[in-house]
């Protein structure tokens, strides 16, 4: 290992806080810049592309996202608290990762490219061509791969280079959709997830050159090391599912019990209240990479980033009371009649900010099996909530209710989250 990292193992002895914030900086902002130019980057194809082709495009890049978090596999998180510790085996642990589960999506995103048009007529095309299915599988398995690379970087405190990585795939993508329209002889989808595919190429090829001048990553592979991986990737894969579900799952519950209108007024709204959670979760998962390799000091640590969130969560809620309404009217006039409910969403993030430190906490203490109860309980209480709260009072009864099931959640977690980080620790 250079010298470099020497330098960085000695300035982690006491967990500086700048580390930490630094951290957060770049996953906050990682996500504020890919949700900015990923509008910009639709807003361009819409414009270039017909209704039809952005719409297929969409399916299809959704879905790849949708398997990619799959076959995830939860290597990425295990790496992030793992890896530090990892000595000379770094190098191989990683590229097992990235290959490993870059293989499972190529075979994850082979069976839903065939499949999309079962599910939907409209999507046949994505897997009725060789080319249009070989570019689809090559995306969801450089998706998956790209993801597994930002969770080594954020897990060796490289939090730089994956919000440079973001900032890199954001741009390159809008540039190539450009080129593509104006390259392309007809107006198919397949330019347009293809653009998206090759810029991912684009990204990864130019960060991992920067890696290499603090380390010296490759591709190898080895079956000992997955064997010892794949149980605790697993047990994360599971809990990244338990919190990732309620936010997938409401949008579609109002999708299934609303109107289309509805549907479309609530998800612009969710979409702008979602921007509250970057804060929060970009510095929960700031503590969750420096403060797995400093254990006994996860409750330190944890007040000060809790602190900040609460801090970004109220402010985003006042922001939210006083803009929602013009900012919802960009989309349209009637998009601003559900302006009402953005305070009661935005509020949820909150008490979600003690369910993301519980689940960081549990994590670093080897409690992955108490954090899927507990998180998957949650979650059945969020949806159930939601669910009922749409049907007895409509969009306004969703947000209260959603708003209670998480407060109630934060309770029982926060007091969880206390007795886990003073526990010994061990696998669960």
């Amino acid at each position: 290992m250079r010298s470099g990292w020497k330098s960085t193992s000695r300035g982690l002895q006491g967990l500086q806080p700048a580390l930490l914030l630094g951290t957060a900086a770049s996953l906050g902002g990682s996500m504020v810049l890919s949700a900015g130019l990923g509008a910009l980057f639709w807003w361009v194809a819409a414009r270039l592309f017909s209704a039809h082709s952005v719409g297929v495009a969409v399916a299809a890049i959704t879905t790849m996202s949708l398997v990619a978090s799959l076959s995830f596999v939860g290597a990425g998180t295990v790496l992030i608290r793992d890896l530090h510790a990892a000595a000379g085996s770094k190098v191989r642990l990683a590229g097992t990762a990235v290959l490993a589960s870059g293989a499972v999506a190529a075979v994850a995103g082979t069976a839903a490219g065939i499949g999309a048009g079962a599910v939907n007529p409209a999507l046949a095309e994505i897997g009725g061509s060789l080319i249009g299915l070989t570019v689809f599988v090559i995306g969801v398995a450089l998706t998956t791969m790209s993801k597994v690379v930002d969770e080594i970087l954020l897990g060796l405190l490289r939090s730089v280079l994956v919000l440079s990585r973001n900032a890199l795939f954001s741009v390159t993508k809008i540039v190539a959709v450009a080129i593509a329209a104006f390259l392309a002889s007809s107006d198919q989808p397949l330019v347009i997830y293809a653009a998206w595919t090759i810029s991912i190429v684009v990204s990864l090829s130019v960060i991992v050159p920067m890696l290499r001048r603090h380390w010296r990553p490759s591709l190898s592979f080895s079956w000992v090391d997955l064997k010892g991986i794949a149980p605790a990737a697993v047990g994360h894969q599971v809990l990244n599912t338990t919190l990732e579900l309620p936010s997938l799952a409401i949008p579609a519950a109002v999708g299934l019990f609303a109107e289309p209108a509805t549907t479309a007024h609530f998800y612009m709204t969710f979409m702008l209240a979602s921007a509250a959670f970057y804060i929060p979760t970009g510095l929960s998962g700031s503590l969750y990479a420096v403060g797995a390799r400093r254990p006994e000091l996860i409750l330190r640590q944890a007040r000060m980033t809790i602190g900040i969130a609460l801090v970004a969560a109220v402010a985003a809620v006042v922001g939210m009371i006083v803009l929602s309404e013009p900012l919802l009217r960009l989309f349209g006039d009637a998009y601003g009649d559900a302006a009402g409910i953005a305070p009661w969403l935005t509020a949820a993030s909150i008490p979600l900010i003690v369910k993301d430190h519980f689940q960081v906490v549990a994590r670093i203490r080897f409690r992955e099996r108490l954090a899927v109860v507990v998180c998957g309980a949650g979650a059945v209480v969020e949806l159930a909530a939601a669910t009922v709260g749409l049907v007895a009072g409509g969009l306004p009864g969703l947000a209260i209710a959603w708003l209670a099931a998480v407060t109630v959640e934060s309770l029982v977690m926060g007091s969880l989250m206390l007795t886990v980080a003073r526990s010994p620790a061990g696998r669960s």
